[in-house]
């Protein structure tokens, strides 16, 4: 890839053969980049950018506290790599412009709630349980699993095809701002008084779970806020009026 549009990384990766091993001479330059995504860790610095060119990337990694961002259509697919790290950030790091598919663990964090931006991303079958606290910013789930003991944030967010967003009873607030849940989702929360769930202008079709709140059964919206009324604020339950994966289409009032 030589027509670069984001100019500003540290380091840069590439298809083969314009992306390079080290043994080949590659060095992470715009016009030297890396071949993978941990080579580019592994010769890079916590707090440095990474630049992804467009291309599939079968591989999992620990980014620390890097910045990935990607540059044109980006895929990383886990491909069946047995790893713990799955995708793992740490506080300070932050994920932009991919899609990520058959991950068994991704964004896995170290740190407090509400401190790791992931921002335009796409998560397509991810089963199994996604943990840490985040800011998910116009973001697409489908057949994706979210279990988190710290908050979460979710801005013009998408949830579809029997995803699941679940928080445990840690501290933090699990938030939606402009999303759209389908009506095959589930969104889980123990109500404790560490942290509270709340929907603010958004468009819920799936079931909601209080299971600390005194009734384990799911709930729809219309019960859901009857149920906790200070918890949504001018909620829907339509179909949706915008492309599910145009999520910030649906705009404040």
């Amino acid at each position: 890839m030589s027509n670069w549009t984001i100019l500003d990384g540290d380091v840069y990766v590439a298809q083969p053969p314009y992306g390079k091993t080290v043994a080949q001479g590659g060095t992470g330059s715009v016009d030297l980049p890396f071949s993978t995504i941990n080579e580019a860790i592994n010769n890079s610095l916590n707090g440095e950018k990474i630049v992804v060119g467009s291309g599939l990337y079968i591989e999992s990694c620990n980014l620390g506290t890097r910045t990935i961002q990607g540059d044109g259509e980006v895929i990383i697919d886990q491909g069946g790599i047995l790893s713990s790290d799955g995708i793992t950030i740490d506080n300070g790091g932050s994920i932009s412009n991919i899609t990520f598919k058959n991950f068994d663990t991704i964004a896995r964090a170290i740190g407090s709630a509400w401190s790791r931006p992931i921002n335009n991303c796409r998560f397509i079958n991810c089963p199994t349980p996604i943990t840490g606290g985040h800011i998910y910013t116009n973001c697409y789930f489908s057949n994706f699993q979210s279990s988190s003991g710290r908050g979460q944030l979710f801005n013009y967010c998408t949830i579809v095809n029997n995803s699941v967003i679940s928080a445990g009873a840690l501290s933090g607030s699990f938030e939606f701002n402009y999303c759209h849940v389908d009506s095959t989702s589930q969104i889980h929360r123990s109500k404790t008084s560490k942290g509270d769930s709340f929907w603010n202008y958004s468009n819920i079709q799936g079931t909601i779970y209080f299971p600390n709140a005194g009734d384990p059964s799911p709930l729809n919206l219309a019960d859901a806020q009857a149920a906790a009324p200070a918890q949504f604020t001018s909620c829907i339950d339509e179909p949706p009026l915008r492309s599910e994966e145009h999520t910030s289409e649906l705009q404040s009032p």
